[in-house]
C-alpha cells in the first residue's frame, strides 16, 4: 500500500496542488476509478504511468519531500475514509481547455478548476 499512497499523492501534488482538499481527492479518485475498470491497469502506479494520462510526469516525479503532506490524505483516500466526490468519474480537464475527447463523455461534476467525466 506504501507504493500506492506515493503514487496517489503524487498524482494530487503533480495535477491538483493548487485546488482544495476535495479538489485533490476527486483528482485521486480519478486513477482509483481508473484502477477498478478492467480496461485499465490493476494499481494506481500502473494507471499513473500510462502514456498521456498525467501531464505532471512529463516534468519528471515529484520528490517524497515534496508530497510529503499529502500522503495522509491519500491513505485515508485508499482506505476509503473519504468518498468519491466524482461519481465514479475517470477523466477531467482543467477549465483552461476544451479537449476533444469530452465532447463524447457526460459531465459527472466541476469542483475547483477541474471538469470530471
Amino acid at each position: 500500500m506504501i507504493n500506492e499512497i506515493l503514487c496517489l499523492s503524487a498524482i494530487m501534488f503533480g495535477e491538483a496542488r493548487g485546488e482544495s482538499d476535495v479538489g485533490k481527492v476527486a483528482v485521486a479518485y480519478t486513477a482509483i476509478n481508473r484502477k477498478a475498470d478492467p480496461n485499465y491497469p490493476k494499481t494506481i502506479c500502473q494507471v499513473m504511468k500510462q502514456p498521456a494520462k498525467y501531464q505532471f510526469l512529463d516534468y519528471g516525479m515529484p520528490t517524497q519531500t515534496q508530497i510529503a503532506y499529502l500522503e495522509p490524505l491519500a491513505k485515508a483516500i485508499l482506505e476509503k475514509r473519504i468518498d468519491d466526490p466524482t461519481r465514479g468519474a475517470k477523466w477531467y480537464h482543467t477549465r483552461q481547455v476544451k479537449p476533444i475527447w469530452a465532447k463524447q463523455k457526460d459531465i459527472k461534476i466541476a469542483l475547483g478548476n477541474h471538469i470530471f467525466y
